[in-house]
């Protein structure tokens, strides 16, 4: 059974359900909620302005169909209420996508002292 993870605010206030969060494994089921040229998310989630390997024109045609990337780190935009996530595939190559562009495929069980709670930053201008 895949347990919906509840995401809040830095404040406690729900925002969205996704059946997954960091440290488990992903699919990217479409490229088009990646992020390219979000500087603030790439220095927020991944920690340099520097654009990771899939958000430059053209690298998600290399991705090969049903290519398992990892949840790395996540936070909330900065002026919606989308969830971006940092995923990283075996090759450490990265990108970051809104929550809405992945689907699950190993959500690992809860770690002690764990709950389906997942409090987020939100991104600061």
């Amino acid at each position: 059974m895949i347990m919906d993870f509840e995401y809040l605010t830095e404040g406690g206030h729900h925002i969205r359900y996704y059946p997954f969060r960091v440290g488990d494994l992903v699919f990217i089921k479409s490229f088009g909620s990646s992020y390219c040229s979000y500087t603030e998310a790439f220095n927020k989630l991944i920690g340099k302005s520097t654009p990771p390997f899939y958000a430059k024109k053209g690298s998600n045609r290399l991705v090969k169909r049903n290519k398992l990337f990892k949840i790395v780190s996540v936070c909330e935009h900065q002026d919606t209420d989308d969830i971006l996530f940092y995923v990283k595939d075996n090759e450490n190559k990265g990108c970051v996508i809104s929550g809405r562009g992945l689907k699950p495929f190993k959500t690992y069980p809860l770690r002690p002292g764990e709950t389906n709670f997942v409090r987020i930053d939100r991104i600061k201008p």
